[in-house]
């Protein structure tokens, strides 16, 4: 007999389940309403098949409210959870299945029949007791009856440390389980793995569970590919010894899955990895929602002496940029660390996970092609539109007022995305109270913190467009060509799922084939003729890119010779995944027809789409025999291409051409385009660093030779050959310029001459032009002549009437002297308390990066000539870690304490009023009393000091101490300015702007005042915090107490009215 207890009759009782005489019933420990106790369930017995009551459990209670009645605190039951999410315009969301049916669901993957196959990471966060058997499950869950709830569980596979990755693959499962890559399969057909190999492993344990190699995918390309995560290993395989080990210090995993090769790629990805329909790889990592693997690390390999060396591009926002509208409480790590309190991070990507492109019409037209971002710590998705942006793309959130998906329960952890069979789109749910490690969270903060309630618990949910229609999507196909052929053919189909499934299972075909039967198979043959028919008469994009990836695969062809050019494609993303086809083709021994590849080529380095461009350029550098016609393009795409950091470092791959290239530029007066500026530079950094001082003195004197035309862009070619000689040690300490004049090349070229009319020139240029980028050109070019005039002329740039650009420059400049004195110069009484924010940091930086440079700058800071406070935590560790004994230990002495001994003082003696009880209400009066006239809280106050809202979880004394010693940190954006004007007033307040011709302050209040500068005497840093210091004498220690209560308030929800 079975007790179904429905969504609307729940009651806190025991529930019955389904007993069998062949086995030992399940124990069910019940959750309790109104508090932290789990429900559990465990297993008496040897787990199996067990039909399941629709609505085995439902949580017994409301969930516990937080002491202001509002956001619920406690678990919620499935039917209030499904209340509580506030969905986007037209979308609706159904449980499909909750615990004890599920558990710590991490990640989810459909087989051929539509069952559901479940990661369970049962053992996060620390694992099970010592001793005892990993907790992690592959669960099996069947919907028996089509009612769209999931109510079968089949026990798949045990004993597994931290599953957190599955994939589906002929007939079984990929399982990513640190250290090991598991391939687990029924082979009898009773519903539990008895097949399991270790097809790699050595992948590192080290890390936090959610930082190990995870997420399986198979890619368009036919790799097999796994997010490293931040852990790394020597990677080897059990199942193909043969393999070289792959040292995976960097970058993800990739495998072909007959075994062929295995390789470290470039690109370093966390919980996540997803490509698009051309076959773009996209990774994620906490604070970086989104990122594309724009090409792969071999790419560079041409020219090892090309300054870029990145693979991925930030697609959307980062950091405090990458914005989140959570409608729960936030638990984010920063929130509980001291040192972090001017970088918090609520309202903020800070777990950005489980990351999805949505292909399906089963959210809405609107929503296809869409990319859809988990945050788990603050209970959220958020939709993301896609746009192209050069080589690479931008993305942005679909909306600024609502996020796809948000939970007023802070419970709810969505960490995974996949569309189902039915075209809608499946979450897991690791429904927990607290989802992060206490690893992740400083020690006095864990004792606070609940990690263990809810690890029993857990919910996968469906969203649809209420509108759309079930999809069609089980697909049964036999391992035999003719199912492959009815494969092919599905690929047209207009369910994603079943497109994706399709294409997997005639990978899986090719891989099962022998070398031999690749070769000569009838099956093939007809595979290609299906795949031809289906590219020609495919009317989406999507599908014809989908078949170049599966003819790109099989390899051994051009695609001309098959009568249908995906080359010639209307669609972009098609002709680019052609142009890896013949980039595949031309490493082939099999084809010797590579006239054909390189006269295409050719062509599509010219495509209108820069995306195509890109790769085009990057098999071009492959190609040995069409110099003459590579350089003309080459020169043609400098001109146009060069503002986008892809293209030109694909212009630049081409490295036994940057020579004939720079000379080709120096000659053409008419190239004179501020967009070559960053690929001239590089291009000068590429001809430096190669080891040949003849081809720089070369390159270098027919730049100089243009006479009085030299264009805006000759100051970063100049500093590109310098940075690249001085990259290679060249000239040791001497100017690098100076040492190529003095080489044999470079006195035959009589480049001495030459650079002493371009410091002549640049000389006059900062003494004399009013243009703001020739004289920031001119300043970066005097910092390689290392003489009184050019130091005279640098030191002229500093004077805070000149642009910030200009300023930046010089300091620049003058921190890369070889001199002592120039250390003097830069924080001298004279520049030092006038220097805007960004040139105060970058003399900070030049001064930190030059040891020669730190007993001045220890010097200045032991004086109080420079606030401590000032050098951020990068840079102290450096200072800290001088290898001089004597400076290092100044530095340490130095930074031992901050703001003062007799602030300090009071610090402690006060520290005894976090001991005395808070009223928040009080605390709230304190706060508009004293702190509201320049601190928000909940949006409440002036935004002139940082915003308070999200200290709650900070340590009461970290907050005591920035209340009564406010100069012990001042974060970066809130130092104080005083301004003294010519007609006789004092201004102080934060620098909210400058320009070269006013700045503005904002004091208290949020009051501002713009002040023109041709009316400022003189402009000063204060040292001290706008915050005044003495608050203990304003407040009594109660209020003190109440204060703190008050920001440390679980939320602001009775403030709101």
């Amino acid at each position: 007999m079975t007790t179904v207890a429905s969504p609307s009759s729940i009651s806190s009782r025991r529930v019955k389940t389904r007993r069998s005489s062949a086995r030992k019933p399940w124990k069910v420990v019940l959750w309790k309403p109104l508090a932290t106790t789990e429900l559990s369930l465990l297993p008496v017995c040897k787990p199996g098949p067990a039909m399941l009551p629709r609505a085995w459990i439902m949580l017994a209670g409301v969930g516990v409210l937080n002491a202001h009645g509002g956001l619920p605190t406690g678990p919620l039951s499935p039917k209030e959870a499904t209340a509580a999410f506030k969905l986007e315009p037209g979308i609706e969301a159904k449980c499909v299945a909750w615990e004890p049916l599920v558990q710590s669901p991490s990640a989810l993957a459909f087989n051929d029949q539509g069952h559901l196959f479940v990661a369970e990471n049962r053992g996060y966060p620390s694992g099970p007791p010592p001793g005892q058997m990993p907790l992690g499950r592959i669960a099996r869950l069947q919907d028996s009856d089509g009612d769209g709830v999931f109510d079968r569980r089949t026990e798949f596979a045990e004993g597994l440390t931290f599953p957190n990755g599955l994939m589906w693959w002929q007939g079984g499962v990929l399982v990513s389980c640190s250290p090991d890559l598991l391939y687990l399969k029924d082979a009898d057909n009773d519903g539990r793995a008895d097949i399991r190999e270790i097809w790699f492993t050595g992948f590192d344990t080290h890390s936090t569970p959610q930082l190990r190699a995870c997420y399986p995918t198979l890619g368009p390309d036919g790799w097999i590919y796994l997010s490293r995560g931040w852990s790394g290993g020597t990677i080897t395989s059990p199942k193909w010894p043969s393999l070289a080990s792959v040292d995976l210090k960097d970058g993800d995993f990739r495998f072909r899955p007959d075994g062929s090769a295995a390789e470290a790629i470039g690109g370093n990805g966390q919980f996540g990895l997803a490509f698009d329909p051309f076959g773009r790889r996209f990774i994620v990592s906490s604070r970086n929602p989104l990122m594309h693997a724009v090409t792969h690390r071999r790419s560079w390999d041409s020219n090892p002496a090309m300054p870029f060396r990145e693979v991925v591009q930030d697609v959307s926002p980062t950091g405090a940029e990458a914005k989140v509208l959570p409608a729960a409480e936030d638990l984010t790590t920063s929130g509980f660390s001291p040192e972090l309190m001017s970088q918090l991070q609520a309202g903020t990507f800070t777990s950005a996970c489980g990351i999805h492109y949505n292909l399906s019409l089963g959210l809405g037209g609107e929503r296809q092609g869409n990319w859809f971002i988990c945050e788990p710590a603050q209970a959220l998705i958020q939709r993301q539109l896609i746009t192209p942006n050069g080589a690479s793309f931008r993305s942005r959130r679909a909306s600024e007022t609502q996020e796809f998906v948000t939970s007023t329960d802070s419970w709810h952890h969505p960490v995974f995305l996949c569309t189902g069979p039915d075209g809608f789109l499946y979450v897991a749910d690791m429904y927990r109270k607290t989802i992060d490690h206490p690893d992740r969270v400083p020690d006095d903060a864990r004792k606070r913190l609940d990690f263990e309630s809810g690890r029993y618990m857990g919910r996968i949910w469906r969203f649809k467009d209420k509108e759309a229609l079930t999809e069609a999507g089980v697909r049964v196909w036999k391992n035999d060509g003719m199912a492959v052929a009815e494969a092919v053919r599905d690929l047209r189909s207009r369910n994603p799922w079943v497109r994706e499934s399709a294409r997997r299972r005639v990978i899986e075909f090719w891989f099962g084939l022998s070398a031999e039967d690749r070769r000569n198979s009838s099956w093939v043959a007809s595979l290609r003729t299906e795949l031809v028919k289906a590219g020609k008469e495919a009317s989406g994009a999507w599908v014809r890119s989908g078949v170049t990836q599966l003819l790109r695969i099989m390899g051994g062809r051009l695609p001309q010779d098959l009568g249908w050019d995906p080359t010639r494609d209307p669609a972009a993303g098609v002709r680019e995944q052609a142009v890896l086809w013949m980039d595949d083709l031309l490493v082939n021994p099999d084809i010797s027809d590579h006239e054909a590849i390189r006269s295409r080529c050719l062509d599509l380095a010219e495509d209108p789409d820069p995306r195509v461009r890109f790769q085009a350029l990057l098999t071009l550098a492959k190609v040995r025999d069409a110099d003459r016609d590579i350089l003309r393009i080459l020169v043609n795409r400098s001109s146009q291409d060069a503002s986008d950091r892809w293209l030109r470092t694909a212009i630049l791959s081409h490295a036994r051409l940057n020579h004939t290239l720079a000379m080709r530029l120096g000659a053409d007066a008419s190239l004179t385009d501020t967009n070559l500026k960053p690929l001239l530079r590089e291009l000068g950094h590429s001809i430096g660093a190669t080891p040949t001082e003849s081809k720089a003195a070369l390159a270098l004197k027919a730049m100089l030779s243009r006479g009085n035309a030299h264009p805006v862009w000759l100051p970063d070619f100049v500093r590109g050959i310098a940075t690249g000689l001085r990259s290679r040690g060249f000239g040791n300490d001497k100017s690098p310029l100076d040492a190529l004049s003095n080489t044999e090349t470079g006195r035959q070229l009589e480049l001495s001459a030459g650079l002493e009319q371009l410091r002549a020139g640049s000389i006059q240029l900062a003494r004399g032009t009013t243009h703001s980028t020739l004289k920031a050109g001119a300043a970066s070019v005097l910092g390689e002549f290392d003489n009184p005039e050019s130091r005279q002329a640098l030191e002229a740039l500093l004077d805070d009437r000149e642009a910030i650009e200009v300023q930046r420059e010089a300091a620049a400049a003058l921190g890369g002297l070889n001199d002592e004195s120039a250390a003097e110069l830069l924080t001298s009484s004279e520049h030092w308390p006038s220097y805007p924010p960004t040139v105060r940091d970058m003399v900070i930086t030049a001064l930190t990066t030059q040891p020669r440079h730190a007993p001045v700058l220890l010097s200045k800071l032991e004086s109080g000539a420079i606030p401590t406070w000032l050098i951020q935590p990068d840079k102290r560790n450096r200072l800290k870690s001088l290898t001089d004994p004597s400076l290092r230990e100044r530095a340490q002495k130095l930074f031992e304490s901050v703001g003062g001994a007799d602030r300090r003082k009071v610090y402690e003696q006060h520290k005894d009023v976090l001991q005395l009880a808070a009223d928040v209400e009080r605390g709230r009066d304190v706060f508009r009393k004293a702190c509201l006239s320049c601190h928000q809280h909940y949006g409440e106050g002036a935004k002139v000091g940082p915003d308070l809202t999200g200290l709650r979880n900070q340590p009461g004394e970290a907050l005591l101490l920035h209340i009564l010693v406010p100069d012990a940190e001042i974060h970066p954006g809130f130092e104080s300015y005083a301004v003294e004007t010519l007609d006789g007033r004092l201004i102080t307040g934060l620098l909210v702007s400058e320009t070269p011709s006013e700045i503005t302050l904002r004091a208290s209040l949020g009051a501002e005042e713009t002040i023109s500068r041709s009316n400022i005497e003189a402009r000063r840093l204060s040292p001290l915090s706008m915050m005044p210091q003495g608050f203990e004498e304003t407040l009594t220690r109660q209020e003190l107490a109440d204060l703190i209560g008050f920001l440390k308030q679980t939320s602001n929800i009775s403030g709101r009215n």
